[in-house]
C-alpha cells in the first residue's frame, strides 16, 4: 500500500457514485427474495421510520447513526424504484408468521 493511500494507519477506500449502474444495481437487487429480505432487514435494524431518541445523548446519537444508514439505503432504493420502501414495508407485515394464512408456512427452509 502506498503511503498516500495511508492517513494515520487507517485506510480509506473510495467507490465512486455513477447514478445511472448504482440505481440499475438496486433495481435488480430488488428482483431477489433474499436482498429484499436483506433490505427488510436493515430498514427495521436502522429504525427508519421510528424515533431516535434514547436514555441518554450517547444512545441517542448511536440511534441517529443507525438511522441515518437506514434512510440512506432507504433514499438509495427510493432513487431506483419509486415506491419500493413501502412495498417493502408491506412484505414485512405480510411475511410475518402471526398473518400468514397456513401456520405450516412459517417454517423456514434454510
Amino acid at each position: 500500500m502506498r503511503g498516500d493511500d495511508m492517513r494515520n494507519n487507517v485506510c480509506f477506500f473510495q467507490v465512486r457514485a455513477y447514478p445511472v449502474q448504482e440505481a440499475e444495481d438496486y433495481r435488480q437487487a430488488l428482483k431477489q427474495p433474499a436482498v429484499r429480505r436483506i433490505f427488510r432487514s436493515l430498514l427495521g435494524v436502522s429504525n427508519v421510520f421510528g424515533p431516535s431518541l434514547g436514555v441518554s445523548a450517547q444512545y441517542t446519537g448511536y440511534n441517529e447513526g443507525l438511522r441515518a444508514a437506514g434512510l440512506l439505503l432507504a433514499a438509495k432504493i427510493e432513487q431506483a424504484a419509486p415506491g419500493a420502501t413501502a412495498r417493502l414495508m408491506l412484505e414485512s407485515v405480510e411475511d410475518r408468521p402471526d398473518t400468514r394464512a397456513n401456520p405450516e408456512e412459517c417454517e423456514e427452509d434454510y
